[in-house]
């Protein structure tokens, strides 16, 4: 199994397996297809997070990313990511592909995360110590940055302090 950017001359043969898909899966037919030749001229589309998943040379999954906003009740409006359709052949559903396509995807998009002023609070999924700034975060062991835990609670892949 291989997983790579998607690439100009693979879109006819995502759209047909978009399509094979969900096809008749939510109603009868599907739009899905249609919808991401669509979404690939729009601004909204992040294409550095367009990704093809191959098995034996032929295309068998696909994820995609695109901008969006989320709208809280008094009108603030904070940017966001959403993804999606992800698309996996018929002959490969049920066997975990679709999970390792979504997993390889979400790590690409996680490298391009930061905490930015005026973003909706993030929180130290140990302590509770509020995240404002990448430096208030741990580490993963490889040095990049864990979103979930403060520098006070995760260093380098583990937990600083033994908890139960």
């Amino acid at each position: 199994m291989d997983i790579k950017p998607e690439r100009p001359q693979d879109w006819r043969k995502v759209e047909n397996l978009t399509r094979e898909a969900f096809w008749n899966i939510y109603r009868p037919g599907c739009t899905e297809h249609f919808v991401l030749n669509q979404y690939r001229d729009n601004p909204v589309f992040i294409p550095e997070l367009d990704f093809v998943m191959e098995e034996g040379g032929h295309i068998v999954g696909h994820v995609m990313f695109s901008k969006a906003e989320i709208t809280l009740t008094d009108g603030t409006m904070f940017p966001s990511w959403t993804f999606g359709p992800i698309s996996i052949h018929p002959d490969y559903k049920r066997k975990g592909y679709g999970l390792k396509l979504l997993q390889y995807a979400l790590e690409k998009a996680r490298k391009e995360k930061h905490l930015i002023p005026g973003q909706l609070p993030q929180f130290c999924q140990s302590c509770g110590m509020h995240l404002s700034k990448d430096e208030d975060c741990g580490r993963n062991a490889d040095g990049s940055i864990n979103f979930d835990y403060c520098q006070y609670c995760y260093q380098d892949g583990r937990f600083l302090q033994e908890c139960s």
